[in-house]
C-alpha cells in the first residue's frame, strides 16, 4: 500500500477524502453539506493509491494496472482506464478534469495523460539517451498544468561540492515541461539552498513520492516528499518546501520551524502566509497551533484565528479500536486551506471551519456510512 503523504487523507475545497479501515472504499465527506459518498474498485480489491484535487478523485488497486476516477460533486460512476506500463514507480496525479500517471522504466519514463470528460487519452515516452531524467530513482514528481495542457515532471538530485576539507551535501531540483504531445519545452534546475536530503538518519531512507498540494488559488504548491526511514514500524519523514509555478521557482518554507532542518517529522502546513502545525515547544498537546507567518507567535494571519465551533467526525469503520498500522503514522497529519483547517487521529477528524458566512450544525448526529460526529468548543490557549 502506498506511503505517500496525504494518499490516506486528504482535503480538497470543502470535501475531506480518506481510505477506510479495510483499505477497499474511499470516503468523500462534503463538510459544507455533510453529505457523503464512497467509491470502490469494480473487483472490490484493496485500494494502493489515492490522490484528490479540484474535482476528481483518482486511486488505484494494489497492483496498479488499473486507475479508478470519480467526481467529488455529485455522484456520478466512477469511471476507469488501464495503464499497461504500471508498476511499483508509479506516480499519479490529476487536477482539474484531467488525470496523469507515468512510470520509469530501465530505458525510458513512460507518461499517459487521461481526460475524465472523453475518456481519451495521450502517452508519450522520454527515452533514457535523450534526457536527464534518472530511471532508476523511485520518485518522479507530476504536476499537470491543463489550461496550457502541459506537464511538469519533476526529480531531486543529490549533488555534493567541497568547500576546504568539508564534503557538502546538496539537493537540486530538477524539471522538464512536456506537451501532452512529448514535446520537451524547456527544463528547470535549480539547486534547493541549504535543504538537503542526505542527513545522516535520512541516508537509509526509502523515498515513496513527491506531491504538490497547492498552497494558494494562484499556483503556489506546497511540495511533500515523504520517505520511509524504518521499513518495520514504518516511520515517515516528510520534507516541505514550495513550488510557485508562475515563476517556474522552488524555495524552502518561509517558516523557521522548517528552515532549521530538512525534514518535520510533527506536522507544517501552510496556506499562502499563514501556518498551522500540531504543536508548539509552549503548547505540546494541542489539536492545531497558529504558527503564524514567520514566528511561533499568534501574528494576526490572512486566515481568522478564530475558528467557528469545529466538529469532530469519527468514521465508523475506525470506531471501537479497529485502527490499522497505518493510523499509527497518520497522527499527526494536518490539512489546510483558505476555509477548513483538519487534524487527524486514529479514528478520529478534528474539523475547524474558517468560513464565517457557513452555517454549520452546533450539536451532535450520524452521517450515513460515516459515523458519529459532534460539535465541541475548544481551548484556546496564546503562544508566548
Amino acid at each position: 500500500m502506498s506511503t505517500v503523504i496525504g494518499s490516506m487523507h486528504q482535503l480538497v475545497g470543502d470535501n475531506l477524502i480518506w481510505l477506510a479501515a479495510d483499505q477497499r472504499q474511499i470516503h468523500v465527506l462534503n463538510l459544507r453539506s455533510m453529505t457523503s459518498r464512497a467509491m470502490v474498485c469494480d473487483t472490490r480489491e484493496r485500494i494502493g493509491t489515492m490522490i484528490a484535487a479540484n474535482e476528481l478523485v483518482a486511486f488505484t488497486a494494489e497492483n496498479k494496472a488499473t486507475v479508478f476516477v470519480g467526481e467529488l460533486i455529485g455522484q456520478g460512476l466512477t469511471k476507469k482506464f488501464r495503464f499497461i506500463n504500471a508498476g511499483q514507480k508509479l506516480a499519479i496525479t490529476c487536477r482539474h478534469r484531467t488525470v496523469a500517471c507515468a512510470t520509469l522504466q530501465r530505458d525510458h519514463a513512460f507518461v499517459y495523460i487521461w481526460h475524465f470528460d472523453t475518456q481519451q487519452g495521450k502517452s508519450f515516452r522520454v527515452e533514457r539517451n535523450a534526457s536527464p531524467i534518472s530511471m532508476a530513482m523511485d520518485e518522479l514528481g507530476l504536476l499537470l498544468q491543463p489550461s496550457t495542457e502541459t506537464i511538469l515532471l519533476c526529480q531531486f538530485l543529490s549533488t555534493t561540492s567541497h568547500d576546504s576539507d568539508d564534503l557538502i551535501y546538496h539537493t537540486d531540483a530538477v524539471c522538464w515541461r512536456f506537451t501532452y504531445a512529448g514535446e520537451c519545452l524547456h527544463s528547470i534546475k535549480q539547486r534547493l539552498g541549504d535543504y538537503n536530503d542526505t542527513c545522516d538518519d535520512l541516508q537509509f531512507c526509502t523515498w515513496t513520492g513527491t506531491r504538490f498540494i497547492p498552497a494558494s488559488h494562484n499556483g503556489l504548491f506546497m511540495v511533500q516528499r515523504e520517505s520511509l526511514w524504518d521499513p518495520v514500524y514504518r516511520t515517515r519523514v516528510i520534507h516541505k518546501f514550495e513550488f510557485d509555478e508562475n515563476s517556474d521557482t522552488f524555495r524552502g518554507s518561509l517558516h523557521p520551524r522548517l528552515q532549521n532542518t530538512s525534514y518535520d517529522r510533527s506536522g507544517v502546513v501552510w496556506w499562502e502566509d499563514t501556518f498551522i502545525g500540531t504543536e508548539t515547544e509552549e503548547v505540546e498537546e494541542s489539536i492545531i497551533a497558529h504558527l503564524g507567518p514567520t514566528t511561533y507567535s499568534f501574528l494576526e494571519p490572512r486566515t481568522p484565528s478564530d475558528p467557528k465551533i469545529p466538529r469532530t467526525i469519527v468514521p465508523r469503520d475506525r470506531q471501537n479500536g479497529q485502527n490499522d498500522q497505518n493510523d499509527q503514522n497518520d497522527r499527526k497529519d494536518v490539512f489546510m486551506n483558505d476555509k477548513w483547517v483538519v487534524r487527524s487521529y486514529p479514528g478520529t477528524f478534528h474539523v475547524f471551519c474558517y468560513d464565517h458566512t457557513m452555517q454549520l450544525p452546533t450539536t451532535e448526529g450520524t452521517l450515513n456510512g460515516i459515523g458519529d460526529w459532534e460539535a465541541f468548543r475548544p481551548v484556546i490557549k496564546r503562544c508566548k
